[in-house]
Parts: C-alpha cells; structure tokens; sequence
C-alpha cells in the first residue's frame, strides 16, 4: 500500500508516464519481479519535496508487511529519499554515493482485516538535531476510482535540544481523485514558512493543481498546473509554459540500475560494501563501509576521529575502523581512441583557459562545449563554440591534453598527433582506479614532476592566504611543466607505516605529511571543495619515463617527461581534504585480518538507439561508455550535463537556475559485458522531464482559479497520539531502507 502510494505521489500520481521498452531475456527471477519506478520531475513539484521525503520513507518503512508483529526498528536511507537531481554538475548517474541511514521505530496495527491499518512512527533525524513523530491511517488501498486510496497522514517535528518546542508539523492525505498537503514550521534562517497543495483529478488522464510555497526563502511563490493526456501546462508568476507528454519529447533521468545473470537473479559482488553500527555513549549512528571507504553522518565521523570501534547489523562480528587524512589512488592503464568516444564529453585542461574545458569528438573535430570558471563560492560554466587545433597545441610544447570523463570511468589523457589534427584515430589513455592499502603504500617511493602537493606546512598557509595561493610545490620555477623537467629537480614521495604520504624522504616530519584532513572549510573552498589531488605519480625506479632535454626518450636521460607518464602500466594519485572520500578508511576485523572489499566491477557497452534513449542521429551513437557496478542500483559511469528547470532545455553548468541529470538511460534489456560475461541492464528508479513546445500546444488547458488549499489541522499532534517511543523486541533492524530482513 504505501509503495503505491510513494509512487503515485512522488510522480505527481495524475502525471505519471507509462514507459514501455522492448524487454529481453531473462524473464524469470529478480529480473521479472524488480519494479521499474518511473515519475515526473517538474519545477511545479520542487516545492512539495516533503511530499516526496515523506511517502519515500513510508514506503520504506513497509508497515504494511509488519502489522501486528509490534514495535520494530527500521533504516531508512535518507541519501536515496532526497531529490535527485541537484543544483550543480556531481557525479555521473548511478555513481556511488555515501548512504545517510535515520533509524526509525515503527508500529503498525489493524483491529481487524475491515478496519484500517494505522501506522505509528517514531524517527531520529541526528544530523539536523530533530525528532520527527507521524501517525498514518490508511482506509482504502489504491484503485481505479482512487488512484491514491484513502489515506491520512499527520507529523510533526521537534527539536532534540528543545522537545517541548514544536518545529514543524503537517498532513498529507488523499481521497477520490484528490490529494491535499499541508506543512507548516520554522525557517532554518529565522521566521516561518508554508508549503500548501491540492491536486485534482478531472478524468482519466487530466487535472488540475495548485502550489503555494515560500519554504526556499523571500517570496512566495504561487504555481498553477493543468494537463490532460498529451500536454502539462504550469505557471508561476506571470510566466506560463507548455510541455509535451509525450515520452518522445521527453528526457528520462535514471538515478538506479539494477544488473542480471542471464537466469534472472541479480548480479551480487563477492565482498560487497555492508552496513556498520557505531555507538557514542547514548548515540547509535548507521553507516556503511565498502571498497570507497566508510561512510557515517557528519556528527559521527567527527566523533569517531581517526579510530573507532564498530558493529555489524544481524552479525556478532565487531571491527576497529582506522584512517588515514589522505588516500592514495593506482591507476591502471587502459586505452580507446577519439571515435571510441564519439560525443562523450571529455573535461580536459586546455592551455590559455582559465579553467577545465568540456570538449566532445564529433566524428571530424574536438568541439569545444563549455569552459568552467572556479572561485571561492564554487564552479559555473559557460558555453564554448570553437575546436581544439592539435597544431596550437604543438607549438606550445604540448604533447597530450589530459582530464577526466564519465564515460571512461576516471581521469584519461587524449594523445596530441605529432603531425596533421586529431582524428577518429587519436589515441585516448584512461585510467581504472584501485585503492592502494596503508601496508602497499609504505613500500612505495614516488616521485612527481607537475601538479605536486606540497606538505601540511606549506599548503595551509598558502590556503589561508588571502587572496588564497596554490597548494602545489614548484618544480624547478613552475608548479606544472608539460616539457621535460631534470631529474634533479623531481619532487620524491615516502610513506608512514599509517599510509600517510610525505614529501622528502623524513616520515617523522609532521610538516611533511601532505595531509589537509585538518584544515577548515575555509581552506578548502572553490575548485578545492571536495579536495586536493596530486598530479601523476611514478614508482621512483621508473626508466621508462625518462628522456633527453629535447623530449627524446631515453631510458638513461638526465631529464624526465611528463607525457611518458602516461606509457605507464600504473601511476599513483593522491588526495587529501575534509570529505570521506579524501582519506582512506579501512576495517579489521577484531582478533581477524583487514576486511577486503570488491572494487566496482568494469562493464563496457556500445550505444545505440536500442539499448538508449538516444535518437539514431546522436553522435554518441557506436561509441563506448564503461561503466562500474559497485552492487544493486548502483551503476556508475553514464555522462551528464544541466539544464534549466524552468524549460528543461539543457544549457552550462554553474548558471543561476540549473539542474544536473543523466544525458541518457540505458533501456531494460540493455546487454553490458565485463569481456567474459554478458549481463541485462533494467531501470529501478527514473524520471521524466517534459519537452518544452510551443504555448499553442496548451491552448485548450485551463489553470484552476479557484482551487481551495488546505489548511493546517492544529488540533492534531501526532507526538501526542502515538505517545513515547517503545522499545522493539529485536535491537536489530526489521528492515532496511524497505527490504524486510
């Protein structure tokens, strides 16, 4: 029941979209029973987020399938209820993320199979310091006649420092063909807001709605939306736009993949990532440790420091999490050409540019796309016309352009010709990542020639400076060289018996380590929000890297090139900064050895127009995207861009009003391969953004003017309903994040 109800609501119920692509074997299994869910993503519905946060974490929840079994403790990942979709351009699609598991005590009973199931739930929200108290009485599943069923729901939040002061409450309820939501509270930022909205169902596939929020602050926004079975109209403010419905017109986001055996079960890792339990006097905080690391809330990783203890749901095992303010990265080589890429974007370093360029091969040239610009308050990008000349490139002594894509899976190098411009030939040299342990990095001696951190003694002032200056070490008189550098004058890396790296050679050093794990945000902001990362590093015996003053190489040279890095079977990257994903965090199990997690396992797959939602006429079509599975719904790899909510058009990341998203999903029976083995793609969770078309479309669609809103029911205080908190039989969760255990 409150899965349905999830779906329905999440979607907007009355715009959702019927998604019908060509299925493939296996029809048996996982495979067949997995749930494809499809909703809208629409401007008008980021106001209602709420709606959303809370039908996915009753839908989480599933009391449904625990009635009369009393009290029992369930996780909820609040990182999978947030909104997908965020205001800037992250990660690919599918990548993994850390979880931000919120435990919840719920109670569901039903005097009988006539009377109506009621639901009572107690959640600790830690890291905004908040307990928030719902009772849900649910009378009639969903139908025909009442898409949403008949439902109620009240909640109300409180302050954990203050339990008698009431932050925020709310209802959410849904009757016939109409669906009501109120919440009121108090703004983060001082004052009050009010987020109101009613949807009506008019027929079998049109409406009406309307919105009334001032939750994000100033002024409160009105949105008025009507559809019906080819057209979505919606207006805030004066403006009004028209949007076809129309899958075909539409751009599909999906944000979770699951992958399949050909008999039909999922496709599972040897040693995958599983949750862990840390306790902090009365705390009790969930996370989840895997090949990436350990990932907790905030307020536990503080606490925890560099050394913890932890537990592991369901399992008497106990570990001793450590880390280290740093962690390095090998980077295996692999290699494809510019055609094998065709359309993907490519993030490259372009001499001259004032930040990274986006470029993509469009089958004759390098087209420039976007140019990004870093400051203190972040990144934003700009649209770039033009091609990149391989001749230009030349005559400023450079010799390869080197980034990163998504499409490759990491940090590539495009090859510059020696002669003549890039072709569908030009070779591209990516790299496949693999954490390097504490123990492996001691026996490591590094050395590196461009984009060299410096140690904790130099960069922290250089980062407080103000304006700020560079965190990277000269090399010689520049902190990058693109031409061949003397070897005298390469930086040398060592290693702690910790894993921590040292510039030099003295690991006693303190001001050595190369370790910002300790600086403040304020250090670490603009391009170095998310960290500080060397340039390529080099096993310090390596030959082969190893040239003449000209550029020639030379094994026995007295100079060393940086572009021979990359003929490198493997290099070494390091990284350093406040994020979990900055430093390395391992497990050992107590009286036992390190614990061993899988890395993401490489699949390949060739685009078309059947197993994408890319037209034939693309340019990425016949190219190549790898992909990493770390584990059921997450599938990492596909490439992204922005757009504008407000007309869904794609447009520069970093602008005033924009989104990130997915430029493509793969459709269900898609084929992936790791080179031995074929496996089947199905979509979990996606969404649909409307095409923008002319306002013509729309003419015969009428927004509601009298739409009533609903108003708070003051009388009712969920916390005064359901009363304290019990205690379940079980310590151990019932269920996770909706898989009952």
């Amino acid at each position: 029941m409150y899965k349905t109800l999830y779906l329905s609501v999440i979607g907007c119920g009355f715009l959702a979209v019927n998604v019908g692509f060509a299925q493939t074997p296996p029809t048996s299994g996982s495979y067949a029973t997995d749930p494809t869910n499809t909703y809208v993503q629409d401007q008008a519905l980021d106001s209602i987020s709420s709606v959303n946060m809370i039908m996915c974490f009753m839908g989480s929840l599933r009391p449904e399938q625990k009635v009369g079994d009393g009290p029992y403790n369930a996780l909820v990942d609040l990182s999978k209820c947030q909104s997908k979709g965020s205001t800037g351009e992250t990660t690919a699609a599918g990548s993994t993320s850390s979880v931000n598991y919120t435990n919840v005590v719920v109670d569901a009973t039903r005097a009988s199979t006539a009377e109506a199931m009621k639901a009572s739930a107690w959640v600790e929200m830690k890291e905004e310091g908040q307990s928030i108290y719902t009772y849900t009485t649910v009378s009639t599943g969903a139908s025909a006649t009442q898409p949403n069923g008949v439902f109620t729901m009240e909640f109300s939040g409180y302050p954990v420092s203050s339990p008698t002061n009431m932050r925020m409450r709310g209802s959410l309820s849904a009757s016939g063909t109409d669906v009501s939501f109120y919440e009121t509270g108090q703004s983060q930022g001082g004052g009050n807001y009010t987020t109101a909205l009613t949807l009506s169902l008019s027929g079998a596939d049109s409406g009406t709605g309307r919105v009334s929020d001032n939750s994000r602050g100033g002024a409160r926004v009105e949105t008025t939306l009507a559809y019906n079975s080819t057209h979505f109209k919606r207006q805030q403010g004066a403006t009004a736009q028209c949007f076809s419905r129309a899958a075909a017109d539409g751009d599909y986001s999906t944000w979770r993949y699951g992958v399949y055996k050909a008999d039909g079960s999922r496709l599972n890792l040897t040693n995958p990532a599983f949750e862990v339990n840390y306790t902090n006097g009365t705390n009790l905080y969930y996370g989840q440790a895997g090949f990436y690391g350990v990932f907790f809330p905030e307020t536990a990783l503080t606490a925890m420091g560099t050394s913890a203890n932890l537990t592991r749901p369901n399992s008497t095992k106990n570990y001793t999490y450590s880390t280290v303010g740093g962690k390095l990265t090998k980077l295996s080589k692999g290699e494809t050409t510019l055609g094998g890429v065709k359309g993907q974007n490519l993030r490259v370093w372009i001499p001259g540019s004032s930040g990274e360029t986006k470029v993509a091969w469009n089958g004759t040239a390098l087209e420039k796309k976007e140019t990004m610009t870093c400051g203190s308050s972040g990144c934003s990008g700009v649209a770039a016309t033009g091609t990149v000349s391989a001749s230009t490139l030349r005559g400023q002594n450079f010799r390869s352009l080197n980034g990163w894509s998504d499409s490759v899976g990491g940090s590539l190098m495009v090859e510059v010709p020696s002669s003549g411009e890039f072709l569908a030939s030009t070779k591209v040299f990516y790299r496949t990542r693999t954490a390097v342990t504490p123990a492996q990095a001691s026996a490591l001696t590094l050395i590196c020639v461009s984009d060299c951190l410096a140690g904790k003694a130099v960069m922290g002032p250089a980062l407080s400076a103000s304006p700020p200056t560079t965190p990277y070490t000269t090399v010689g008189s520049s902190t990058q060289n693109w031409g061949p550098t003397p070897v005298a004058n390469a930086k040398t890396y060592v290693f702690t018996g910790s894993g921590m790296m040292v510039i030099g050679t003295n690991t006693t050093d303190v001001n050595s380590h190369v370790d910002a794990s300790g600086f403040t945000s304020s250090q670490l902001q603009g391009q170095y929000q998310n960290g500080l990362r060397s340039g390529m590093l080099a096993p310090s015996a390596s030959t082969a890297i190893k040239c003449d003053s000209t550029g020639i190489t030379n094994s026995s040279g007295t100079h060393i090139c940086p572009h021979l890095f990359q003929d490198l079977a493997d290099t070494y990257e390091w990284e350093t900064g406040l994020k979990p994903w900055n430093k390395y965090a391992g497990l050992t199990e107590v009286g036992g050895a390190a614990v061993a997690f899988d890395p993401p396992k490489r699949l390949t797959l060739t685009l078309s127009s059947t197993n994408s939602t890319l037209p034939a006429s693309n340019t990425k079509i016949g190219s190549q995207i790898m992909l990493d599975y770390n584990g059921f719904g997450n599938l990492g790899g596909i490439p992204g861009s922005c757009y504008n909510p407000a007309t869904n058009i794609k447009g520069p990341c970093g602008a005033t009003n924009t989104a990130y998203a997915p430029d493509f999903s793969l459709k269900e029976g898609a084929v992936v391969t790791d080179g031995t083995t074929s496996y089947f793609i199905k979509p979990i969770d996606q969404e649909i953004r409307f095409g923008k078309v002319a306002d013509s479309f729309c003419t015969g669609l009428t927004l509601p003017t009298t739409a009533v809103l609903p108003a708070a029911n003051v009388a009712v205080d969920p916390k005064v309903t359901i009363g304290t908190k019990p205690t379940p039989r079980l310590a151990t969760p019932a269920v996770i994040h909706g898989v009952v255990q």
